[in-house]
């Protein structure tokens, strides 16, 4: 069974430093997983590299369609911003009822 890892933290932290590394390591078999973001597309960013960037009504779809993962929202001087990920076909994912909760898997 597949694991999702996150690399979490502040920015400028060294996190896509830290992602670099351990991307160059073949031996981890390790695959990007790019989560989406309502947030806008700033100067520089590909959608689909740093992320998909969405609108809330994508969110909503996913939501509706039992296809969210997890989202995490964030209060900005911009407006509420959100961060997701979602079960759209970049990996292969299994989700199990156990005892009233719900666990996702990676094959």
């Amino acid at each position: 069974m597949g694991k999702i890892f996150y690399i979490m933290g502040k920015s400028s932290s060294g996190k896509d430093s830290i992602y670099r590394q351990l991307e160059g390591n073949q031996e981890l078999g390790l695959k990007r997983l790019v989560i989406y973001t309502t947030r806008p597309i700033r100067d520089g960013e590909v959608n689909g590299r740093e992320y998909f960037f969405a609108d809330e009504n994508k969110l909503k779809e996913f939501r509706r369609n039992g296809k969210l993962i997890e989202a995490r929202t964030y209060q900005t001087v911009y407006g509420p911003w959100t961060y997701f990920t979602a079960d759209d076909g970049q990996v292969s994912v299994v989700m199990t009822a156990i005892w009233g909760s719900v666990h996702w898997s990676l094959l």
